[in-house]
């Protein structure tokens, strides 16, 4: 279905117009602020649910305003007041639907999507917009793929970390496989110390001896005997015990060696740890994008080349779809905006002032070869182009709409 007869009246800028398109290109032309744009709203409006039109549809100082759209199978006509809408659908035979907006609603399908808007939309909103019409959703796989990236990028981060302190700890040569034990040989260190105190006290008790001796000439012979009973235990030589301290120092340097192997094995025990867990991240991300990819490929797209990379956003024929030239992203726009509305045929333009002589061709073709009824507005104060609006009414018309 298309658009055979548009009226209009009191909307927005739009004091009363009528429209009886002629062929599959209508431009609505004339001067910023004369209501080409109200035009292609009362379309959309006509018939889209309440939800979907702006808080003060209808011309200030009036008190209703009315729109009709004759689709040749149905007649849509919605009727505004302070109130609120009010709408009535009727059939070629002018017989009223029970349910006009249950009935428009599986009529219409995107009458909002605007081939150029799309050119100029987000990445992230072409993405949405075409996995709509492909009947696909990547948007689980991407919060699932960021969750994974972001715990990957940690693990990455920490194992690199952990080399890092494995490559700055230097392990001595020849450093044996476990620890030595200490505190035996610090006991040794310490009997030997005891020994020598002892040694020494004896020597310096036979020296108080003699003194007592030389004191106590009564006490002589007993104290001689004590005094030689010292001194025998007291002629034997002290024990060396640099040796022992010489093991106790190698023992405590090789024990740090130990110590920093087992620091470094566990630093490098730790990093491939990591990056295990990183590499089993890494594979179910690309699982995962490989089966939203297959979706892709299976999916229904309206134009071919036309595809969806989870990096790189919408894709045409291999490239990112901003990089594709001009004339392919018309094409490409102008296809998903068919696909959208595949009952009534009708696209809205906004902003055809901006497209050339060549996109417009392209436009023209594709909407022939279709058979879709495209609404374009455009600013042009000539007359020569389309239906001229001059402060909300149509003040000029094509010559094939006159005849």
């Amino acid at each position: 279905m298309k658009i055979l007869k548009l009226q209009a009246e009191n909307l927005k800028r739009l004091v009363v117009v009528e429209i009886n398109p002629d062929g599959n290109i209508v431009q609505i032309s004339g001067k910023n602020g004369a209501g080409k744009t109200s035009v292609l709203d009362a379309v959309w409006w006509a018939l889209a649910g309440a939800d979907n039109i702006q808080k003060k549809p209808i011309r200030e100082g009036q008190e209703k305003a009315y729109i009709m759209l004759d689709l040749g199978e149905i007649v849509v006509e919605r009727t505004f007041t302070g109130k609120g809408s009010y709408l009535k659908v009727t059939n070629a035979d002018g017989a009223a639907f029970q349910s006009p907006q249950k009935m428009l609603g599986s009529l219409i399908g995107k009458l909002s999507f605007d081939p150029l808007a799309f050119q100029r939309m987000k990445e992230a909103q072409q993405i949405a917009a075409l996995q709509e019409l492909a009947g696909v959703d990547g948007t689980p796989v991407r919060n699932a793929n960021k969750i994974d990236y972001e715990k990957r990028r940690d693990l990455n981060r920490d194992a690199k970390s952990a080399r890092a302190r494995a490559e700055g700890i230097a392990v001595p040569p020849d450093v044996p496989e476990k620890l030595v034990d200490l505190s035996s040989l610090r006991d040794a260190i310490a009997e030997k110390w005891r020994e020598n105190a002892e040694i020494e006290e004896a020597a310096e008790k036979a020296q108080a001896l003699f003194d007592r001796i030389k004191a106590a000439e009564a006490t002589v012979a007993k104290l001689q005997a004590e005094r030689r009973e010292h001194l025998s235990f007291a002629e034997q030589e002290t024990s060396d015990v640099s040796a022992l301290r010489a093991e106790f120092d190698a023992a405590v340097e090789s024990n740090e060696g130990v110590r920093l192997r087992q620091e470094r094995d566990a630093a490098l025990g730790e990093a491939g740890a990591a990056e295990a867990e990183a590499a089993e991240l890494t594979k179910a991300m690309e699982l995962r994008t490989a089966a939203f990819e297959v979706a892709v490929a299976e999916a229904d797209m309206p134009i071919e080349g036309l595809s969806i990379d989870l990096e790189q956003g919408v894709m045409f024929n291999g490239v990112p779809f901003s990089q594709a030239s001009d004339a392919e992203q018309i094409r490409a726009s102008m296809a998903l905006a068919m696909a959208a509305n595949p009952k009534i045929r009708v696209i809205r333009i906004r902003d055809g002032s901006l497209l050339d002589s060549d996109s417009l061709a392209t436009i023209a073709t594709m909407a022939n070869h279709e058979d879709y009824q495209i609404w374009i507005e455009t600013v042009d104060e000539s007359g020569e182009i389309g239906f001229m609006l001059e402060d909300g009414m149509v003040v000029n018309q094509p010559a094939e709409a006159a005849e």
